[in-house]
Protein backbone atom coordinates (compact mmCIF):
# COMPACT_ATOMS: atom_id res chain seq x y z
CA UNK A 1 0.00 0.00 0.00
CA UNK A 2 1.46 3.31 -1.10
CA UNK A 3 0.84 6.44 0.90
CA UNK A 4 0.21 9.49 -1.24
CA UNK A 5 2.65 12.25 -0.37
CA UNK A 6 1.45 15.85 -0.21
CA UNK A 7 2.68 18.16 -3.00
CA UNK A 8 6.02 19.87 -2.28
CA UNK A 9 5.87 23.48 -1.11
CA UNK A 10 6.67 26.27 -3.52
CA UNK A 11 8.77 29.37 -2.93
CA UNK A 12 5.79 31.09 -1.34
CA UNK A 13 5.35 28.36 1.28
CA UNK A 14 2.04 27.11 -0.12
CA UNK A 15 1.71 23.77 -1.90
CA UNK A 16 1.10 23.84 -5.62
CA UNK A 17 -2.51 24.24 -6.75
CA UNK A 18 -4.30 20.92 -7.27
CA UNK A 19 -4.90 19.98 -10.92
CA UNK A 20 -8.32 20.49 -12.39
CA UNK A 21 -10.38 18.22 -14.62
CA UNK A 22 -8.08 18.96 -17.56
CA UNK A 23 -4.94 17.97 -15.67
CA UNK A 24 -3.77 21.57 -15.34
CA UNK A 25 -3.26 23.70 -12.22
CA UNK A 26 -6.54 24.49 -10.55
CA UNK A 27 -8.14 27.92 -10.83
CA UNK A 28 -9.96 29.64 -8.02
CA UNK A 29 -9.09 27.23 -5.17
CA UNK A 30 -8.10 28.73 -1.84
CA UNK A 31 -4.80 27.69 -0.24
CA UNK A 32 -5.07 25.40 2.76
CA UNK A 33 -3.61 27.86 5.23
CA UNK A 34 -3.99 31.63 5.43
CA UNK A 35 -5.28 34.08 2.86
CA UNK A 36 -2.91 35.12 0.06
CA UNK A 37 -2.27 38.82 -0.41
CA UNK A 38 -4.05 40.75 -3.10
CA UNK A 39 -1.67 41.64 -5.93
CA UNK A 40 -1.69 44.57 -8.34
CA UNK A 41 0.24 45.89 -11.33
CA UNK A 42 1.42 49.50 -11.42
CA UNK A 43 1.89 51.13 -14.83
CA UNK A 44 3.98 54.31 -14.80
CA UNK A 45 3.22 55.97 -18.13
CA UNK A 46 5.97 58.57 -17.52
CA UNK A 47 8.53 55.77 -17.99
CA UNK A 48 6.84 54.02 -20.92
CA UNK A 49 8.61 54.53 -24.26
CA UNK A 50 6.25 52.53 -26.46
CA UNK A 51 8.80 49.83 -27.26
CA UNK A 52 6.11 47.11 -27.31
CA UNK A 53 8.31 44.66 -25.40
CA UNK A 54 5.36 43.87 -23.13
CA UNK A 55 3.14 43.27 -26.16
CA UNK A 56 5.62 40.81 -27.66
CA UNK A 57 6.16 39.06 -24.31
CA UNK A 58 2.41 38.52 -23.91
CA UNK A 59 2.17 36.82 -27.29
CA UNK A 60 5.24 34.70 -26.57
CA UNK A 61 4.09 33.44 -23.17
CA UNK A 62 0.51 32.67 -24.20
CA UNK A 63 1.51 31.39 -27.66
CA UNK A 64 -0.78 33.82 -29.48
CA UNK A 65 -0.68 34.17 -33.24
CA UNK A 66 0.62 37.36 -34.85
CA UNK A 67 -1.64 39.66 -36.84
CA UNK A 68 -0.95 41.32 -40.15
CA UNK A 69 -0.19 45.01 -39.49
CA UNK A 70 -2.20 47.67 -41.27
CA UNK A 71 -1.44 51.38 -41.28
CA UNK A 72 -4.54 53.45 -40.50
CA UNK A 73 -3.08 56.83 -39.63
CA UNK A 74 -1.40 55.78 -36.39
CA UNK A 75 1.71 53.94 -35.29
CA UNK A 76 -0.32 51.53 -33.17
CA UNK A 77 -0.12 47.95 -34.32
CA UNK A 78 -2.53 46.27 -34.06
CA UNK A 79 -5.30 48.82 -33.96
CA UNK A 80 -7.35 47.07 -31.27
CA UNK A 81 -7.41 44.13 -28.89
CA UNK A 82 -8.50 40.78 -30.29
CA UNK A 83 -8.59 37.09 -29.42
CA UNK A 84 -4.93 36.96 -30.53
CA UNK A 85 -3.86 40.23 -28.88
CA UNK A 86 -4.45 40.50 -25.14
CA UNK A 87 -2.10 43.46 -24.62
CA UNK A 88 -1.24 46.31 -26.94
CA UNK A 89 0.49 49.67 -26.56
CA UNK A 90 -1.64 52.76 -27.12
CA UNK A 91 0.14 55.77 -28.67
CA UNK A 92 -1.32 59.25 -28.51
CA UNK A 93 -0.06 62.65 -29.61
CA UNK A 94 -1.30 65.36 -27.22
CA UNK A 95 -0.74 69.07 -26.74
CA UNK A 96 0.34 70.33 -23.34
CA UNK A 97 0.71 74.08 -23.27
CA UNK A 98 2.69 75.08 -26.34
CA UNK A 99 4.31 71.67 -26.69
CA UNK A 100 3.25 68.55 -28.52
CA UNK A 101 4.40 65.26 -27.10
CA UNK A 102 3.76 61.54 -27.31
CA UNK A 103 2.24 59.52 -24.51
CA UNK A 104 2.11 55.71 -24.30
CA UNK A 105 0.10 53.24 -22.28
CA UNK A 106 -0.23 49.43 -22.38
CA UNK A 107 -3.86 48.41 -22.82
CA UNK A 108 -4.90 45.20 -21.05
CA UNK A 109 -7.49 43.79 -18.67
CA UNK A 110 -7.69 45.81 -15.44
CA UNK A 111 -8.63 42.82 -13.23
CA UNK A 112 -11.22 44.78 -11.25
CA UNK A 113 -11.93 43.60 -7.73
CA UNK A 114 -15.63 44.25 -8.42
CA UNK A 115 -15.55 42.59 -11.84
CA UNK A 116 -18.68 43.05 -13.93
CA UNK A 117 -17.67 40.20 -16.23
CA UNK A 118 -17.62 37.79 -13.29
CA UNK A 119 -20.99 39.02 -12.05
CA UNK A 120 -22.82 38.47 -15.34
CA UNK A 121 -21.17 35.24 -16.52
CA UNK A 122 -23.86 32.51 -16.50
CA UNK A 123 -21.43 29.56 -16.56
CA UNK A 124 -20.10 28.52 -13.13
CA UNK A 125 -16.30 28.54 -13.07
CA UNK A 126 -15.85 30.27 -16.44
CA UNK A 127 -14.79 33.64 -14.98
CA UNK A 128 -13.29 33.51 -11.49
CA UNK A 129 -10.84 35.34 -9.25
CA UNK A 130 -7.73 33.26 -8.70
CA UNK A 131 -6.36 33.69 -5.14
CA UNK A 132 -3.11 31.88 -5.93
CA UNK A 133 -2.03 34.68 -8.29
CA UNK A 134 -3.30 37.56 -6.16
CA UNK A 135 -6.96 37.52 -7.29
CA UNK A 136 -6.45 37.81 -11.02
CA UNK A 137 -9.70 37.65 -13.01
CA UNK A 138 -9.39 34.50 -15.11
CA UNK A 139 -11.55 33.67 -18.13
CA UNK A 140 -11.44 29.95 -18.91
CA UNK A 141 -12.25 29.85 -22.63
CA UNK A 142 -12.79 26.07 -22.45
CA UNK A 143 -16.02 26.74 -20.53
CA UNK A 144 -17.08 29.83 -22.51
CA UNK A 145 -20.42 29.49 -24.32
CA UNK A 146 -20.11 32.73 -26.31
CA UNK A 147 -22.99 34.61 -24.65
CA UNK A 148 -21.11 37.97 -24.95
CA UNK A 149 -22.32 39.12 -21.51
CA UNK A 150 -18.75 39.84 -20.38
CA UNK A 151 -17.98 41.75 -23.59
CA UNK A 152 -20.82 44.25 -23.18
CA UNK A 153 -20.74 44.56 -19.38
CA UNK A 154 -17.03 45.43 -19.03
CA UNK A 155 -16.64 49.21 -18.46
CA UNK A 156 -13.28 49.07 -20.28
CA UNK A 157 -14.52 46.88 -23.19
CA UNK A 158 -11.57 44.51 -22.82
CA UNK A 159 -12.88 40.96 -23.53
CA UNK A 160 -12.92 40.07 -27.21
CA UNK A 161 -15.14 37.53 -28.97
CA UNK A 162 -13.93 35.27 -31.76
CA UNK A 163 -16.80 34.21 -34.09
CA UNK A 164 -14.91 31.20 -35.45
CA UNK A 165 -14.39 29.55 -32.08
CA UNK A 166 -17.43 31.27 -30.47
CA UNK A 167 -15.41 32.07 -27.38
CA UNK A 168 -14.31 35.18 -25.54
CA UNK A 169 -10.72 35.76 -24.40
CA UNK A 170 -8.80 38.37 -22.43
CA UNK A 171 -5.62 39.01 -20.46
CA UNK A 172 -5.07 36.62 -17.56
CA UNK A 173 -2.27 38.65 -15.92
CA UNK A 174 -0.10 35.53 -16.34
CA UNK A 175 -1.67 33.77 -13.36
CA UNK A 176 0.08 30.57 -14.41
CA UNK A 177 3.51 32.19 -13.82
CA UNK A 178 2.90 32.61 -10.10
CA UNK A 179 4.89 30.29 -7.85
CA UNK A 180 1.69 28.86 -6.40
CA UNK A 181 0.64 27.55 -9.80
CA UNK A 182 3.98 26.08 -10.77
CA UNK A 183 5.34 22.75 -9.65
CA UNK A 184 8.41 22.65 -7.46
CA UNK A 185 10.66 21.67 -10.37
CA UNK A 186 9.45 24.38 -12.76
CA UNK A 187 9.48 27.07 -10.11
CA UNK A 188 13.28 27.18 -10.11
CA UNK A 189 13.52 27.95 -13.82
CA UNK A 190 12.39 31.55 -13.44
CA UNK A 191 14.06 34.25 -11.38
CA UNK A 192 10.77 36.02 -10.81
CA UNK A 193 7.16 34.92 -10.92
CA UNK A 194 5.68 38.24 -12.00
CA UNK A 195 3.65 38.53 -15.23
CA UNK A 196 5.79 38.12 -18.31
CA UNK A 197 5.07 41.66 -19.54
CA UNK A 198 6.48 43.05 -16.28
CA UNK A 199 9.69 41.04 -16.55
CA UNK A 200 10.13 42.10 -20.20
CA UNK A 201 9.74 45.87 -19.62
CA UNK A 202 13.21 47.48 -20.09
CA UNK A 203 12.40 50.84 -18.44
CA UNK A 204 10.65 49.65 -15.26
CA UNK A 205 7.34 51.19 -16.29
CA UNK A 206 5.55 48.03 -15.12
CA UNK A 207 5.74 46.84 -11.51
CA UNK A 208 3.95 43.99 -9.80
CA UNK A 209 3.49 43.31 -6.11
CA UNK A 210 1.10 43.42 -3.16
CA UNK A 211 -1.79 45.80 -3.64
CA UNK A 212 -1.05 48.08 -0.68
CA UNK A 213 2.64 48.28 -1.57
CA UNK A 214 1.83 49.33 -5.13
CA UNK A 215 -0.49 52.05 -3.81
CA UNK A 216 2.32 53.45 -1.63
CA UNK A 217 4.78 53.38 -4.51
CA UNK A 218 2.23 55.14 -6.73
CA UNK A 219 1.61 57.87 -4.17
CA UNK A 220 5.32 58.57 -3.60
CA UNK A 221 6.00 58.54 -7.36
CA UNK A 222 3.23 61.06 -8.08
CA UNK A 223 4.51 63.38 -5.33
CA UNK A 224 8.05 63.14 -6.71
CA UNK A 225 6.90 63.96 -10.24
CA UNK A 226 5.08 67.06 -8.99
CA UNK A 227 7.84 68.33 -6.70
CA UNK A 228 11.06 67.50 -8.55
CA UNK A 229 10.11 67.19 -12.22
CA UNK A 230 7.48 69.93 -12.32
CA UNK A 231 4.74 67.68 -13.72
CA UNK A 232 1.83 69.25 -11.91
CA UNK A 233 -0.72 67.33 -13.97
CA UNK A 234 0.55 63.88 -12.90
CA UNK A 235 -2.21 61.94 -11.19
CA UNK A 236 -3.03 58.36 -10.17
CA UNK A 237 -5.78 56.40 -11.86
CA UNK A 238 -7.64 53.22 -10.99
CA UNK A 239 -6.79 52.47 -7.37
CA UNK A 240 -10.18 53.73 -6.14
CA UNK A 241 -12.47 52.50 -8.93
CA UNK A 242 -14.59 49.34 -8.67
CA UNK A 243 -13.17 48.61 -5.20
CA UNK A 244 -9.68 48.94 -6.66
CA UNK A 245 -8.41 47.84 -10.04
CA UNK A 246 -5.82 45.09 -10.30
CA UNK A 247 -3.95 47.30 -12.80
CA UNK A 248 -3.70 51.01 -12.04
CA UNK A 249 -1.75 53.82 -13.70
CA UNK A 250 0.29 56.95 -13.13
CA UNK A 251 -0.83 59.40 -15.83
CA UNK A 252 1.27 62.31 -17.00
CA UNK A 253 -1.75 64.48 -17.84
CA UNK A 254 -4.92 65.22 -15.91
CA UNK A 255 -7.17 64.18 -18.79
CA UNK A 256 -8.11 60.51 -18.70
CA UNK A 257 -9.40 60.63 -22.26
CA UNK A 258 -5.86 61.34 -23.52
CA UNK A 259 -4.98 57.79 -22.51
CA UNK A 260 -8.25 56.35 -23.84
CA UNK A 261 -9.49 55.65 -20.30
CA UNK A 262 -13.05 56.25 -19.05
CA UNK A 263 -13.36 59.16 -16.64
CA UNK A 264 -15.42 57.26 -14.09
CA UNK A 265 -15.56 53.52 -14.80
CA UNK A 266 -18.35 51.73 -13.00
CA UNK A 267 -20.47 48.64 -13.30
CA UNK A 268 -23.36 49.11 -15.79
CA UNK A 269 -26.76 49.91 -14.31
CA UNK A 270 -28.26 46.75 -15.78
CA UNK A 271 -25.69 44.61 -13.99
CA UNK A 272 -26.25 46.43 -10.70
CA UNK A 273 -30.03 46.03 -11.04
CA UNK A 274 -29.70 42.32 -11.84
CA UNK A 275 -27.31 41.58 -9.00
CA UNK A 276 -28.97 43.87 -6.46
CA UNK A 277 -32.68 43.33 -7.13
CA UNK A 278 -33.80 40.90 -9.82
CA UNK A 279 -31.44 38.01 -9.15
CA UNK A 280 -32.25 37.83 -5.39
CA UNK A 281 -35.94 38.28 -6.23
CA UNK A 282 -35.90 35.23 -8.51
CA UNK A 283 -34.52 33.10 -5.67
CA UNK A 284 -37.14 34.49 -3.28
CA UNK A 285 -40.00 33.75 -5.70
CA UNK A 286 -38.69 30.25 -6.37
CA UNK A 287 -38.34 29.56 -2.65
CA UNK A 288 -41.81 30.90 -1.89
CA UNK A 289 -43.31 28.75 -4.66
CA UNK A 290 -41.61 25.64 -3.29
CA UNK A 291 -42.76 26.41 0.25
CA UNK A 292 -46.34 26.95 -0.92
CA UNK A 293 -46.31 23.62 -2.77
CA UNK A 294 -44.99 21.78 0.31
CA UNK A 295 -47.65 23.34 2.54
CA UNK A 296 -50.38 22.51 0.03
CA UNK A 297 -49.18 18.93 -0.20
CA UNK A 298 -49.00 18.56 3.59
CA UNK A 299 -52.33 20.18 4.39
CA UNK A 300 -54.61 19.55 1.43
CA UNK A 301 -52.94 16.69 -0.36
CA UNK A 302 -51.39 16.06 -3.73
CA UNK A 303 -52.26 18.57 -6.38
CA UNK A 304 -54.91 17.17 -8.70
CA UNK A 305 -58.59 17.14 -9.65
CA UNK A 306 -60.86 14.43 -8.29
CA UNK A 307 -63.35 13.11 -10.82
CA UNK A 308 -66.69 12.15 -9.28
CA UNK A 309 -68.71 9.75 -11.41
CA UNK A 310 -72.46 10.28 -11.24
CA UNK A 311 -74.61 7.14 -11.09
CA UNK A 312 -76.19 6.33 -14.40
CA UNK A 313 -79.96 6.33 -14.66
CA UNK A 314 -81.42 2.88 -14.76
CA UNK A 315 -83.10 1.98 -18.03
CA UNK A 316 -86.71 0.87 -17.72
CA UNK A 317 -88.78 -1.11 -20.14
CA UNK A 318 -91.50 0.68 -22.14
CA UNK A 319 -95.08 -0.33 -21.73
CA UNK A 320 -97.09 -1.55 -24.72
CA UNK A 321 -98.94 1.74 -24.94
CA UNK A 322 -95.71 3.81 -24.90
CA UNK A 323 -94.13 1.52 -27.45
CA UNK A 324 -97.12 1.83 -29.82
CA UNK A 325 -97.12 5.60 -29.45
CA UNK A 326 -93.39 5.74 -30.28
CA UNK A 327 -93.82 3.56 -33.39
CA UNK A 328 -96.68 5.71 -34.67
CA UNK A 329 -94.69 8.88 -34.15
CA UNK A 330 -91.74 7.52 -36.13
CA UNK A 331 -94.02 6.38 -38.97
CA UNK A 332 -95.69 9.75 -39.19
CA UNK A 333 -92.31 11.46 -39.29
CA UNK A 334 -91.11 9.14 -42.07
CA UNK A 335 -94.24 9.62 -44.23
CA UNK A 336 -94.15 13.38 -43.75
CA UNK A 337 -90.57 13.50 -44.92
CA UNK A 338 -91.32 11.25 -47.89
CA UNK A 339 -94.38 13.24 -49.08
CA UNK A 340 -92.61 16.58 -49.12
CA UNK A 341 -92.29 17.66 -52.83
CA UNK A 342 -88.84 18.48 -54.20
CA UNK A 343 -87.81 22.11 -53.98
CA UNK A 344 -90.17 22.83 -51.12
CA UNK A 345 -89.22 25.77 -48.94
CA UNK A 346 -91.45 27.13 -46.20
CA UNK A 347 -92.81 30.56 -46.86
CA UNK A 348 -91.89 33.47 -44.67
CA UNK A 349 -94.58 35.05 -42.62
CA UNK A 350 -95.78 38.36 -43.93
CA UNK A 351 -96.41 41.15 -41.53
CA UNK A 352 -99.83 42.73 -41.63
CA UNK A 353 -100.06 46.29 -42.91
CA UNK A 354 -99.78 48.80 -40.15
CA UNK A 355 -98.94 46.12 -37.68
CA UNK A 356 -102.62 45.22 -37.10
CA UNK A 357 -104.56 42.07 -37.73
CA UNK A 358 -103.44 38.47 -37.99
CA UNK A 359 -101.19 37.13 -40.73
CA UNK A 360 -103.00 35.06 -43.39
CA UNK A 361 -103.20 31.37 -42.71
CA UNK A 362 -100.66 29.27 -44.59
CA UNK A 363 -101.63 26.05 -46.25
CA UNK A 364 -99.39 23.28 -45.29
CA UNK A 365 -98.31 20.75 -47.90
CA UNK A 366 -97.55 18.18 -45.23
CA UNK A 367 -99.97 15.26 -44.66
CA UNK A 368 -103.02 16.43 -42.76
CA UNK A 369 -105.36 14.85 -40.24
CA UNK A 370 -106.84 12.53 -42.83
CA UNK A 371 -103.44 11.06 -43.69
CA UNK A 372 -102.62 10.61 -40.05
CA UNK A 373 -105.95 8.83 -39.51
CA UNK A 374 -105.25 6.47 -42.42
CA UNK A 375 -101.84 5.74 -40.93
CA UNK A 376 -103.38 4.83 -37.63
CA UNK A 377 -105.98 2.63 -39.35
CA UNK A 378 -103.24 0.80 -41.24
CA UNK A 379 -101.44 0.11 -38.02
Amino acid sequence: MQIQQPPPPTDSGYPAAPPDAYGEPGIGAMPPAGRPPRMAMLVDTTKCTGCRACQLACKEWHNLATEEPAFEGTYESPQDLSHNTWLRVIMREVEEGNETKWIFRPEMCKHCYQAACEEVCPVPGCITKDPYSGFSVILDDRLCVGCLYCVFSCPFMVPRYEPKTRRATKCSRCYDRSARHMTFENAGRYKTHVPYCVSACPTGALQFGPYEDMKKIMGSRVNMLKRKQGKENANPYGHDYLQGLGVFFILETDRDEDYDLPGYPRMPATVRAWQGLWKPLTFIVAGASLLFWLLHYAIIGPVGVKVVEEPEEEERELTEEEYDRLVRAKRRAGKAKRDVPKGYRPRKKKKAAGGKGKPPARRSRLPGRKARQEDEDDF
